[in-house]
């Protein structure tokens, strides 16, 4: 998928309507897709933007992909959307064994992926840029056994932000040059 551009989800838009379902995404390249139009609503997720109504029984898997290049105002490459005010932290987001190379959070948060909650396992996320909080990720579930390397963020969080509420933990990560005014590594508040 290379050089689509929407309001949401730059090359695909997973919308829950009415509930339920699963979607596997496996073995894709993402490159140079924009959900990034000013003006527009939402603007979440240059590769991938996931949300919806019914998003609690939503279940993504991301497997395998390469995403490189994607920006959106908020997820660069991967986002979760509602456009019912409320939150999306009941959709089920897990991205394994996938790398993210350059992409940009325009305006906002998460220049690799802003899913709430989502889980990431052995992902690699380099030079990655947020305009505002995570470079790399934001408001992320579990990290597990993935490589942050010279993500930046203009305010906390050089390759990880999170807030308080959020079920988040980290294992068998390694950090190097991230950098953000506020936690170069990790930002939590």
């Amino acid at each position: 998928f290379s050089n689509f551009e929407s309001s949401g989800g730059g090359a695909i838009d997973i919308w829950s309507e009415n509930g339920g379902g699963s979607i596997d995404v496996e073995g894709c390249t993402f490159d140079g897709n924009s959900a990034f139009q000013p003006g527009e609503d939402f603007n979440t997720g240059g590769a991938i933007s996931i949300g919806g109504l019914a998003c609690s029984d939503l279940d993504v898997e991301v497997i395998d992909g390469t995403f490189s290049g994607n920006d959106a105002a908020e997820g660069g490459a991967v986002g979760t959307t509602w456009r019912n005010g409320n939150a999306p932290n009941a959709c089920t987001v897990h991205v394994h064994n996938s790398s993210f190379l350059s992409n940009v959070a325009q305006s906002d948060d998460g220049g690799a992926s802003s899913a709430v909650g989502a889980s990431f396992t052995d992902c690699t996320f380099t030079q990655n840029d947020a305009a505002d909080d995570g470079g790399a990720l934001s408001r992320p579930g579990d990290v597990d056994g993935s490589t942050f390397t010279d993500n930046t963020a203009a305010d906390a969080g050089g390759a990880i932000r999170t807030r308080s509420g959020f079920a988040f933990a980290v294992t068998d990560a390694v950090f190097s040059g991230n950098d953000a005014p506020n936690g170069s590594a990790i930002h939590a508040e």
